[in-house]
């Protein structure tokens, strides 16, 4: 079966045959926002995703093109552009007033989130330096775009919200859970130590069941992240019990620490002294 223009058309879009796309752009009789039948992703869409730069700027200059069209999701194409990192496109979008950079999808997501969940530090700096963008709009269910950076382990992405002083850096989800505790929890080393150097950053906020970011390190046997944290020099608390399974962190790493698997080339000796004279071992930490 053969295609039809559009299709041709949203298949040139997608290789960046931009030839081909001036040929049937250009033709008033097709449908340059047509989109497939699957998701809607159409022509423009496409070339959004995939850093087609001189595509998307050839279709923006052509007043049929739909540049905010989105899909059966709510997805845009600024969304795309931006969760694959095409900082070139993402700056096209962004000076086309059609474009709203804070239009999220069914879930709440909005480009500038999925830009710091991807770690994509040039795009984020872009849609930062836009005064219409919001970087503390959160999507349904409350996780900023900060916190989804700390939880994917973001060092770029966090160290560059730090210095933008809109950012509430210890703004927690709706479980209380904060940005520090997921990087704790989740052992992102490079992102809790970047926390860990800013003075405005709450330790020992804990969850709603007063589950600390310690105890979530603990719990998850991150000892370099422990170590850290001890070694900052701020106060710590190591007593506060967790209503999760009534264990301190203190308690509870050294549970875990007794859990740690032995790496294949660590004689037992050098294990077991390894475990003795971690943090999370010692009775008093």
């Amino acid at each position: 079966m053969s295609k039809s223009k559009e299709e041709i058309l949203w298949q040139a879009c997608t290789d960046g045959d931009l030839e081909t796309v001036k040929k049937l752009a250009d033709d008033p009789a097709v449908d340059v926002n047509w989109g497939d039948p699957i998701l809607g992703r159409t022509s423009f869409y496409r070339a959004c995703g995939h850093g087609r730069t001189s595509v998307v700027e050839y279709l923006m200059r052509n007043p049929r093109v739909h540049a905010r069209k989105p899909l059966k999701d709510g997805t845009i194409p600024l969304f795309i552009a931006s969760q694959e990192g095409h900082k070139e496109v993402v700056s096209l979008l962004l000076a086309d007033p059609r474009v709203d950079p804070n239009t999220p999808t069914d879930i709440g997501v909005t480009p500038f989130f999925v830009a710091c969940e991807r770690g994509h530090t040039k795009v984020v700096s872009l849609l930062l330096a836009d005064p219409r963008v919001d970087p503390e709009k959160p999507k349904n269910g409350g996780t900023t775009p900060f916190f989804i950076a700390c939880q994917e382990g973001r060092k770029g992405v966090v160290a560059l919200l730090l210095a933008y002083p809109k950012i509430d850096p210890n703004k927690p989800t709706i479980e209380q859970v904060t940005p520090f505790s997921i990087a704790c929890e989740n052992g992102h080393n490079e992102v809790v130590s970047v926390l860990l150097a800013d003075p405005r950053i709450d330790l020992n906020n804990p969850d709603i069941n007063q589950s600390t970011p310690l105890w979530f390190a603990s719990q998850e046997g991150h000892l370099v992240v422990v170590q850290h944290m001890l070694a900052s020099g701020r106060e710590i608390d190591t007593r506060m019990k967790s209503t999760f399974n009534n264990t301190t962190a203190a308690e509870q790493g050294r549970v875990t620490g007794a859990r740690t698997i032995k790496p294949a080339n660590e004689t037992e000796e050098d294990f077991q002294r390894r475990k003795t004279n971690s943090p999370l071992c010692r009775p008093n930490c």
